[in-house]
């Protein structure tokens, strides 16, 4: 396979990545309610984040 090839498809499956994160929501933006609610979303993504690591 020659390498003009190898980047072509590389390249396209790199934004065929970055499309379907997008379209299926993952760079919209978090709305909440109040800063109350902001420290509890914190909390719970940082106890499933250390769970993982101290298992």
């Amino acid at each position: 396979m020659s390498l003009p090839v190898l980047v072509a498809i590389v390249v396209l499956g790199i934004a065929l990545s970055v499309a379907a994160v997008h379209f299926t929501g993952g760079s919209k933006a978090a709305t909440l309610a109040n800063p109350d609610q902001a420290l509890h979303r914190f909390a719970e993504d940082f106890r499933m984040k250390w769970r993982k690591q101290s298992a």
